[in-house]
């Protein structure tokens, strides 16, 4: 029954619908009323500059439990990019958006049974992306900048902020500065390290996004300001400063130029001189006075500033040159005066030593003699020449300089009682100069290789020079055994020698075999300069090495000229020594006067033993070749002596031997006598 009536019911729908419809009732069902339309709120409509990612909103409507959204890029909606249903808030979530577009978007809202109609069409248009900045300061390559300093950029049209990048590579592997969300076209740099080189750059930001990075550019901070110099000379403390003195320190790095102050107080509260803008370390301060001291310090500048001053040091500097001498004695134009005097001259202040010089000529092209040194206000001055007119001037000299010359003084010297040694002639000849004698060896003769020699003839004093042959022509006898006329001269060196063979040729109206720049007479030696032998001239000279062994053999081979050989065996042999020279053993601790001995063959005395004898050469070692006039070795540090000494107690009659050498004694040692040869080569 029930069924029948529900079936009953069912069957007449239809038809009560088809009714109700034609009599205006729409929903013969629901009596509930249509949706309200929803409101767009954001973004506005018309809208630009809207990022790819945002939100749409829109107000609720009432009984909507539900919304649909459609987006589309043309106002009909003909066709759409995105279409949401089913949204439950008053707001879609937009993504992907394509920049620079404008969006058309309508919205409609929806309950359980029927959707409302669509909202009016709002639109909006994306933002196009954002431009490169232009960077504007500091200049790309900019140099000398501050370590604090602010860089800008040019504004970007829709940019909402920017970003900086600071960073010492180029690459930006790593930065020092990373700052972004910034509002205005500039930046703030501090902290920059002095005379470093770095690279920046800016990007901006609007609603899309961040924008590509500007090209870097560079800049270089200021360079360090230099550091204070080190001094290095004068040495602090130091005296006797030349008054143009050369200042110096070392190099500063950064530093273009240097400056230097220099006072006469450690304060410097006033200064003697100041100086800047110096290319070098160095500088020359004039105006410096003697005999004071001075205080000094330097700086540096450079493209980041000047530095502080350095440490003070100070100098002082040296006295003043003394004045010229005045000459006193001998008077100017003197005559008659010795051949040995005394040249004097006043004191000068402050002078520590003194100089003269002897000379034949007004124009001193040469001189006789020339003493420097001196520490008092004279000099001895001796072997002067007879009847010969003599000019002289001194000097004086201290720290601060010398003086420069006094006037010239002149006088003349009395008859010189200076005599000719007697010459004996010596044949010219062959024969083997040296000794192979083991026992003469092993006592340090050197005596080998023996050799063939060949000499010219020539003539040799008969005796050793004596000590008033040597008086009367030098005016000084320096003998330490001052013992009479015919005692030989001792205590000479080998320039004193040669300074009287000079001497004597020139008294005897012959050519000087020696020539010398200079004589120094000193505290008992004297010394000659630059000392030349000329063989080709025909005056007094020394006698080589080889003039003297064949002018003591005279003939014989044997060791000695008395025909014995080395050693002494026996008793005649002791005796033939005693009859022949005065050695170690027949001497009474001296020297003996000159040919009290038996000669040789050729009527020569002493030539082995009383002294030991100059000869010209420099001693070297012999050559193995026939030679003809040998003069020794070429240069040396001693020159040769020959034959033997009275108190030789070490070589004692090997000494005496014809070949012996004794190479030993050095060119200015006071040692030995000598003898005169004449022989033009």
């Amino acid at each position: 029954m029930v069924w029948h009536k529900i079936a009953r019911f069912t069957f007449l729908l239809p038809v009560l619908s088809l009714y109700l419809c034609l009599n205006g009732t729409k929903n013969p069902i629901s009596s509930t009323p249509s949706l309200s339309i929803p409101v767009p709120a954001l973004p506005t409509s018309g809208t630009t500059g809207q990022p790819t990612t945002l939100s749409l909103t829109w107000g609720t409507v009432t009984g909507a439990t539900s919304y649909s959204v459609r987006l589309s890029t043309v106002s009909t909606f003909s066709s759409t990019v995105q279409t949401e249903a089913g949204l439950t808030t008053a707001s879609d979530s937009l993504s992907g958006l394509s920049t620079g577009t404008t969006y058309y978007w309508e919205v409609r809202a929806a309950d359980t049974a029927v959707s409302g109609g669509w909202s009016g069409a709002w639109n909006f248009t994306t933002a196009t992306p954002v431009a490169v900045p232009v960077l504007s300061s500091p200049s790309n390559g900019a140099a000398n900048q501050a370590t604090a300093l602010a860089v800008a950029w040019g504004t970007v049209t829709g940019a909402t902020s920017y970003s900086v990048q600071v960073s010492t590579v180029s690459t930006f592997s790593s930065t020092i500065v990373n700052r972004v969300g910034l509002t205005n076209t500039s930046d703030s740099i501090t902290g920059l390290v002095a005379g470093t080189a770095y690279y920046w750059e800016v990007n901006a930001t609007n609603s899309v996004g961040s924008g590509a990075w500007s090209a870097p550019w560079s800049f270089a901070t200021i360079p360090a300001i230099p550091a204070a110099p080190t001094l290095s000379s004068p040495t602090s403390g130091s005296a006797n400063q030349a008054i143009t003195p050369t200042l110096a320190w070392g190099t500063v790095s950064n530093a273009a130029s240097y400056g230097i102050m220099v006072s006469t107080t450690s304060t410097f509260a006033t200064t003697v001189t100041g100086q800047s803008g110096l290319t070098t370390p160095a500088a020359t301060p004039g105006g410096l006075a003697n005999s004071t001291t001075y205080y000094w310090e330097a700086n540096a500048t450079g493209a980041g500033g000047t530095g502080t001053w350095s440490g003070i040091w100070n100098f002082t500097t040296v006295v003043a040159a003394p004045v010229v001498p005045t000459l006193v004695s001998p008077t100017n134009g003197a005559g008659n005066e010795p051949a040995s005097l005394l040249l004097a001259w006043t004191t000068v202040s402050n002078a520590a030593t003194y100089a003269v010089q002897v000379s034949t000529g007004s124009a001193f092209g040469s001189t006789v003699t020339a003493q420097i040194g001196l520490t008092g206000a004279s000099a001895a001055v001796t072997g002067l020449a007879g009847t010969t007119t003599y000019y002289w001037r001194a000097g004086a000299k201290d720290a601060g300089g010398v003086s420069g010359w006094s006037g010239v003084w002149n006088f003349t010297t009395g008859a010189s009682s200076a005599t000719l040694p007697l010459m004996m002639s010596i044949p010219a000849g062959t024969f083997l100069m040296g000794d192979t004698n083991t026992q003469l060896l092993n006592a340090g003769s050197a005596s080998t290789p023996v050799h063939s020699v060949t000499l010219g003839a020539f003539t040799m004093s008969q005796t050793l020079v004596t000590q008033a042959q040597y008086q009367s022509m030098m005016g000084v006898n320096p003998s330490s055994f001052d013992s009479g006329s015919t005692w030989p001269v001792e205590s000479v060196n080998w320039y004193d020698a040669v300074w009287y063979c000079n001497k004597l040729s020139k008294l005897a109206g012959l050519d000087t075999v020696y020539t010398y720049t200079g004589i120094y007479q000193g505290s008992g030696y004297d010394t000659l300069a630059s000392v030349a032998i000329d063989y080709s001239k025909n005056g007094y000279r020394l006698p080589t090495e080889a003039e003297f062994e064949y002018a003591n053999r005279a003939g014989r081979a044997t060791d000695y000229y008395w025909g014995r050989n080395y050693p002494p065996m026996t008793t005649a042999d002791t005796l033939a020594i005693d009859s022949n020279a005065v050695w170690y053993y027949n001497s009474p601790a001296s020297p003996q006067p000159v040919a009290k001995k038996l000669p040789n063959a050729w009527g020569l005395y002493d030539m082995s033993g009383n002294l030991w004898e100059w000869c010209n050469d420099w001693y070297g070692g012999y050559g193995a070749t026939n030679q003809t006039n040998p003069t020794g070795a070429a240069s040396g540090s001693s020159r040769v002596q020959r034959g033997g000494s009275w108190d030789d107690s070490t070589l004692v009659a090997a000494g005496l031997c014809a070949a012996y050498r004794n190479g030993s004694a050095t060119i200015g040692a006071n040692a030995g006598g000598f003898r005169v040869v004449i022989g033009a080569r």
